[in-house]
């Protein structure tokens, strides 16, 4: 993510973390922005990038997406470094 992130900010975007979106900012069916935690934030472009939790954002404009979270749980292994591979 860190390299996505890296991508996006020399691309121009602006990256705002650990703040929650609340909804879309619409105009006569135009996006503007987003209100969030921190307050309102206009965009001339808004990508939903919240994966399962896009749906909720989305209903507002009468958009059904046919997606919701799921749980899962994931476990890493990693072999210490005195194991030959």
């Amino acid at each position: 993510m860190q390299s996505l992130a890296a991508a996006a900010r020399r691309g121009g975007a602006e990256l705002c973390e650990q703040v929650m979106v609340h909804s879309l900012r619409v105009k006569d069916s135009h996006i503007l922005g987003v209100e969030t935690s921190a307050g309102p934030v206009d965009a001339p472009l808004v990508i939903l990038a919240n994966g399962g939790w896009a749906a909720e954002l989305t209903q507002a404009l009468g958009i059904d997406l046919p997606m919701g979270p799921v749980l899962s749980q994931i476990a890493i292994f990693q072999r210490p470094g005195e194991f030959p591979a």
